[in-house]
């Protein structure tokens, strides 16, 4: 099956995500066990992609799984809770958030930590690379209130 492009998923989808950074991680890698980035706090979310899907920037779609710790590699069935608008080098970088348990809204809190968390990598990823503009947007496909 050709890969996912140019299209979103929508908030109540079910997908697969696959971890490359487990919660709690410094290190975020590739899809090869690279480290191209150091976090100077660890991650607060199990971070990886939707195999099958591809983003603007030709890498597999970004996928934030919730819940507990998923070791690198780990796969989870997951349903689609809203999907972060961010920009990477000047191109679309979508993140799609995945909770493991079946819900249909994010939390207050979450969602706050969210925006937080996508700020300060933006601010990171600007720093590491000047002149490769990389910011959080807002949210693509938001969140239920």
């Amino acid at each position: 099956m050709p890969p996912v492009t140019g299209s979103l998923p929508s908030r109540g989808d079910v997908l697969e995500g696959q971890v490359q950074t487990p919660r709690g991680s410094f290190w975020k890698r590739d899809d090869e066990g690279r480290r191209p980035l150091c976090s100077p706090f660890p991650v607060p979310f199990n971070y990886g992609f939707v195999p099958g899907w591809v983003s603007d920037d030709g890498d597999q779609l970004d996928a934030l799984l919730l819940g507990a710790r998923i070791e690198r590699g780990g796969r989870r069935q997951a349903h689609v809770l809203a999907v972060a608008a961010f920009r990477d080098q000047g191109l679309a970088d979508p993140k799609v958030i995945l909770a493991a348990e079946p819900r249909s809204r994010l939390r207050a809190w979450e969602t706050k930590t969210l925006e937080l968390f996508f700020h300060l990598y933006g601010g990171i990823k600007r720093v590491l690379r000047p002149g490769k503009p990389s910011r959080f947007e807002g949210w693509a496909v938001p969140p239920d209130p």
